[in-house]
């Protein structure tokens, strides 16, 4: 079973402005961006994630992500 995001900027935008959004649970919303290949602003949804969680949060978003979509 797959999922499609429609509009996957906005969408993983608000999941990033949510409070009791973590970085595990966001790495995973991420990793099906990555798989689904639509186009997502991905500048746009890493300052926001630099913003909220720093560079180094960023990075470990990116390194869960990736291991999650298994590229």
């Amino acid at each position: 079973m797959s999922f499609v995001i429609d509009n996957p900027t906005n969408t993983i935008l608000r999941e990033i402005a949510m409070p009791e959004m973590t970085q595990k649970s966001l790495a995973k919303m991420y990793a099906m961006l990555l798989k689904q290949r639509d186009e997502v602003e991905w500048a746009l949804v890493n300052h926001a994630i630099i913003d909220r969680w720093s560079r180094k949060g960023l990075e470990r978003i990116k390194t869960a992500a990736w291991r999650y979509a298994g590229c």
